[in-house]
């Protein structure tokens, strides 16, 4: 009777802590954000050069430390648009 017992315990007991785990409670995180240009006049790539986006991460106050990360190279056509710099519409930054 006591070995049922037991084992009706263990198996409830193992049974909640499986039921128990889940994800419910963790952040995922997508990763996306928004960029958007508004007043950049279009470069010549040839003598200009092209504009580059970089995203700081981070800075901490114990250290002072900020991480830069190029997130690409982008050129605005006439109509103000972002473009790559072949001249093709650039809807993505990596």
């Amino acid at each position: 009777m006591l070995k049922q017992l037991l084992l009706f315990i263990f198996i409830f007991g193992f049974t909640f802590f499986i039921a128990s785990c889940d994800d419910a409670g963790i952040a995922s995180y997508q990763n996306n954000s928004t960029f958007s240009v508004s007043q950049l006049k279009t470069l010549d790539k040839n003598v200009d050069g092209v504009y580059e986006l970089w995203v700081s991460f981070g800075s901490s106050a114990d250290h002072n430390q900020n991480s830069f990360i190029s997130m690409g190279r982008f050129n605005v056509d006439a109509m103000g648009n972002i473009v790559d710099t072949t001249g093709a519409p650039k809807t993505t930054f990596n």
